[in-house]
Order: structure tokens, then sequence, then C-alpha cells
């Protein structure tokens, strides 16, 4: 005679199952919970004010921390194992290093072009490169002055570094000199400044040059510091956004 099945033991091993699952299940949600919380509060940290009681950790130093943590939580939620988060931290934490070591460099290389009085600005992928004529042309002449080519060296070494589409080198000038001079002599600062950076290595089929003379100024000219700042090369471009930032 076949013995029924007892339908409390039944009960009891499907629900031990259900709670083995559930603890399981349980584990991993509070893995990738404590993993994403790290990631949280070490953004929130590279974002907050600076605590002048502290040394504030390098761009190279954030990456790699919030690497670590960004790449254990996916580790985690992908695998479900200790290993994969051991190895999405190490993945992660490589990534996020080298990302901060190169915005460490161009951090750096931004600081010494400002120091040299060339201003960097940057909207989204846009990046305008602005040179004083003043200091980097011989007075009133279209040729660069040589004891700034060093300085010249950093900003196409810069430019090298960022994929781009075609790069536009504008040369304006004040109001002092008569229409036609002042238009002739910025086209030739202009076309200089484009030949230098190409012989620095950036792809000649991507640059071209303009002189505007007058036009477009950017502070009154009835002022001498205004005129100064009139006088001007800007370098701009946009960036080429890889297709792994999407």
């Amino acid at each position: 005679m076949l013995k029924k099945p007892n339908p409390i033991v039944n009960l009891s091993a499907s629900f031990m199952k259900k709670k083995f699952i559930l603890n399981v299940c349980s584990l991993q949600s509070v893995r990738a919970y404590l993993c994403c919380s790290l990631l949280f509060f070490l953004l929130a940290g590279c974002t907050s004010p600076v605590n002048l009681d502290y040394p504030v950790p390098s761009p190279t130093t954030q990456g790699a921390l919030i690497g670590v943590a960004s790449g254990a939580a996916i580790g985690s939620i992908a695998s479900g194992s200790g290993a994969g988060t051991w190895v999405g931290g190490v993945v992660g934490g490589a990534i996020g290093s080298a990302i901060g070591n190169s915005i460490e460099y161009h951090q750096r290389l931004e600081n010494q072009l400002a120091s040299h009085r060339i201003q960097l600005i940057v909207v989204g992928e846009l990046y305008k490169i602005v040179i004083p004529i003043d200091d980097y042309y011989y007075a009133n002449s279209p040729r660069l002055n040589a004891h700034y080519y060093p300085v010249l060296d950093k900003v196409a070494k810069y430019m090298r570094d960022i994929p781009k589409t075609s790069v536009k080198v504008s040369a304006f000038s004040d109001n002092t000199e008569p229409d036609a001079r002042s238009l002739a002599l910025t086209r030739e600062q202009a076309r200089n400044m484009a030949n230098y950076l190409w012989k620095q290595g950036l792809d000649a089929r991507i640059i071209y040059s303009a002189g505007y003379g007058a036009n477009f100024p950017v502070a009154h000219n009835q002022l001498m510091e205004g005129r100064e700042q009139n006088r001007r090369i800007e370098i701009t471009f946009w960036r080429i956004v890889p297709s792994d930032e999407f």
C-alpha cells in the first residue's frame, strides 16, 4: 500500500526552499545596496564644498575610488558572488584611475596655460582658446614671438590630446588702425598661428584661419585695457564625443 505524502512536510520543505532563495536574493540586494551607497557618498564628497581642514583627494584618487565602488556594484549585481564584486572593483578602479589621471594631467596643463595669460573656455563640447596678440606676436606684426614658442607648444599638445572636428583660428584687432590694414594684419596673424599649429602635429586638413580686423570686439576700444583684450587670437573646435560616452 502506497504511503501518502505528508502535506505538512511538503509545505515545510517548500517554505524552506523559498526562504533560502529569498535569503540569497536579499544578500545580493544588500551587497548591491552597500556598493551603490558607497558610490553615492564618494560622488557627494567629490562635489561638496571643500573642507579646508583636510586635503582634497586628487582627481586620480577620486577616479579610482569611484571606479572601485561602481565596478564592485556592477560586478555584484551581474554575478551575484563575492568574486564578481572583487573583479568588478579591480577593473572599475583601474578604469577610474586612468580617467582621473587624464583629468589631473589636463588640469595641470590648463593651469600652466593660464599662468601665461592664455584663457581656456569650455562650454559642453565646444572649446575656445584665447591668446593675447600683444604677448605672442611682435608689435604690429604678423610674426609670432619666438620667445613664446614653448608656451604655444603646450597649446598644440593640449589640442592634440582631444579628438576634434575642424579647428578655426581667428584673429581680431582694435579700432586704432585703418580698416583695410587691420583686416590684412589679422588675416596674416591667424594664418601664421594656424601654420604653427600644423607644424606641431595638428592635421592641416582640419585647420582653417580667418582675420576679422576690428570687428567683434569683446571690450570697449575707448579704454587701453579694452583695446588690449580686443587684440586676440581665438582657436575654436568641437570635441568628438566617443561612442562609449553616450
